[in-house]
């Protein structure tokens, strides 16, 4: 085989944001996406460190209101999300569904860290269904393959992905941190596309 005449360069995997972004993953054109005036989305990437985002595919990116964001922040001394600051985000924005990824254990992921990860998902969900907001647990595999996204992919492929869909938010995903951003918006995005008929929790 021949040998790589650049050893010092590494080819992108290709499961990474970057190869993926070059194998045009922003196939769904935008003309696709519902237009509905009426259609209030809430989408949450949750954990403890959940991050929410409302689409209101009606609004204009000018008007500001198409698209608006939480990163959820935590109580001091209590390792848990402010639930109150999310009830605030859903009530002040009003959604008429939410979709939530169904999350578990990571793999390698300790006892400690599991359960405090779990109680935190508990939180958000249980936020959301105090709100009156029909809401649908939607697994990372589903969202994922919509959007084309190869199993295996890291969180940096979603942000990315996001950035090659959405240049107009560039400035909230303009950071890796802000990977919980770039999912939320492409649960939201899929959310959009199954509102109906969906099996409502």
């Amino acid at each position: 085989s021949r040998r790589n005449r650049n050893p010092g360069r590494r080819r992108p995997s290709a499961t990474s944001g970057r190869a993926i972004c070059a194998r045009s993953m922003a196939a769904r054109k935008k003309s696709e996406w519902p237009t509905s005036a009426d259609m209030r989305i809430l989408a949450i990437d949750p954990g403890k460190y959940a991050t929410a985002a409302v689409y209101c595919p009606g609004f204009s990116f000018k008007s500001g209101l198409r698209w608006q964001f939480l990163d959820v922040p935590l109580i001091p001394d209590r390792n848990r999300p402010d639930a109150r600051a999310l009830r605030d985000f859903i009530r002040r924005h009003d959604p008429e569904r939410a979709f939530v990824e169904l999350v578990g254990p990571m793999p390698k992921q300790g006892i400690g860290s599991t359960s405090v990860f779990m109680r935190c998902t508990g939180y958000i969900e249980a936020t959301v269904l105090c709100c009156d907001v029909p809401m649908s647990l939607i697994t990372p595999q589903r969202w994922k393959k919509f959007h084309n996204i190869p199993t295996g992919s890291d969180k940096e492929a979603s942000r990315l992905l996001a950035l090659d869909l959405l240049p107009e938010l560039a400035e909230q995903f303009k950071l890796k941190k802000h990977h919980g951003r770039a999912e939320s918006v492409l649960i939201a995005l899929y959310g959009a596309h199954c509102m109906a008929p969906i099996d409502p929790v």
